[in-house]
């Protein structure tokens, strides 16, 4: 569902931002803030996070003076954190991306660039409803992957990533691509279970990868009521290579190296070694864990079909209908 917003509307929004993230000068984000809100004659409090805030707490204490939005200015973790704060709210949540990947704006057509973003706040906006991914209390709204993403993650240094931004995450990957050995992990989808030997699981409620024209599949949407579980099965360099060719191609779907089944329900997920996690670009909690999908919990603002800042996305097809290529091993019902 989608709402059309007339940005002068828009008359107070509380922005948590976080100052450390990606690599730009936080004091010229700030006056980006000033600039773009003042010059619409909107007020807002700022509040800058410090690594050890409790957003649930920031945020509901800021709702009590009924923002017109809440703003998440930072990385993907941060974007993540306000989302999961306000989706049992009926409170639009716009997003001002400054940090290293930025991949749920990418996914949403948010401008990337700061300023653009926080025009699009103020001025004419669409909102539209996507879907949530749940672990305990907390939502997710992206991706939720263990593997060599979440090791990559853990093992890329903060001053690195502001150094030289995803670049730092080039660096640190090829190390792990040389000796990462398959994970036995035991999958439970939808009441289904599964038993692959993987290097990767993620959990895809959005296509993008933080790279641009690069995508999981052309088919996944943060607005459909249902997820993908992404298979990665490279074991050699030019596995990987071949995988990321497919990608490019757009042919994921297509062979034995990446698999893919869709759930609309919950995802649960074992390993037979300890691994970390990470969920819009932030580590969370080893292995076990229970996904629970939660279709329409978040209204985002997006910039109005049609408008410079949004590419249309292509025609979806009524149903996912693509089976694997080859299904993992001991598929038993529970």
């Amino acid at each position: 569902m989608t709402e059309h917003i007339n940005g002068t509307n828009v008359q107070h929004v509380f922005v948590v931002f976080n100052p450390v993230a990606g690599t730009r000068d936080p004091e010229d984000i700030r006056r980006i803030f000033d600039d773009a809100f003042g010059k619409a004659s909107c007020t807002y409090d700022l509040y800058e996070t410090t690594g050890k805030d409790d957003i649930v707490s920031v945020v509901e204490e800021a709702l009590q003076k009924n923002p017109s939005l809440v703003v998440a200015a930072g990385g993907d973790g941060t974007v993540a954190a306000v989302a999961s704060a306000i989706s049992h709210t009926d409170i639009a949540l716009a997003i001002v991306p400054v940090g290293t990947a930025n991949v749920l704006a990418r996914e949403l057509n948010i401008p990337i660039n700061a300023e653009r973003a926080c025009r699009l706040i103020v001025e004419e906006h669409t909102t539209t409803q996507i879907d949530a991914m749940q672990i305990d209390n907390q939502r997710f709204f992206l991706q939720i992957g263990f593997g060599i993403d979440s090791l990559i993650m853990r093992d890329t240094p903060r001053e690195e990533k502001r150094r030289f931004g995803r670049l730092a995450y080039v660096r640190t990957g090829i190390g792990w691509l040389f000796g990462h050995n398959p994970i036995r992990f035991t999958l439970v989808v939808d009441g289904k279970r599964y038993r692959p030997k993987a290097t990767q699981i993620s959990i895809v409620n959005g296509g993008a990868f933080g790279i641009p024209f690069l995508r999981w599949a052309p088919d996944i949407y943060p607005d459909d009521g249902q997820v993908d579980v992404c298979i990665v099965k490279a074991r050699s360099l030019l596995d990987y290579f071949l995988t990321f060719w497919q990608i490019v191609l757009g042919r994921q779907r297509v062979g034995r190296r990446i698999q893919y089944f869709t759930a609309r329900e919950s995802v649960t997920i074992h390993a037979d070694r300890p691994i970390p996690g990470q969920a819009d670009g932030e580590l969370i909690e080893e292995l076990p864990v229970r996904v629970r999908i939660v279709p329409g919990a978040l209204k985002v603002v997006v910039p109005p079909e049609g408008s410079s800042g949004q590419q249309k996305a292509p025609e979806r097809a009524s149903a996912k209908t693509v089976e694997p290529a080859e299904q993992p091993v001991e598929v038993s019902q529970v």
